[in-house]
């Protein structure tokens, strides 16, 4: 999970320029954390957008779910 406090826009060009790089950990900006689960609850509500479509309204609750995709490679 990555959090990322409200930056100026100037602040936020180069983070986005330090993820377009991969090296936006390296920021001291951005909370990087692991976790299994995640749940979002927010005031005011928020859309989420997941692949390009709005899903429900929070809470949102995000999952890592063990061996849940397969990947085939030829």
């Amino acid at each position: 999970m990555i959090l990322l406090p409200q930056l100026a826009a100037p602040q936020l060009g180069l983070l986005a320029a330090q993820i377009l790089v991969g090296s936006h950990l390296g920021n001291s900006a951005v909370v990087f954390r692991r976790a299994k689960k995640v749940v979002v609850n927010s005031r005011p509500g928020m859309w989420f957008n997941v692949d390009g479509e709005l899903v429900g309204n929070e809470p949102a609750v995000f999952e890592v779910l063990p061996r849940a995709l397969d990947f085939f490679t030829p």
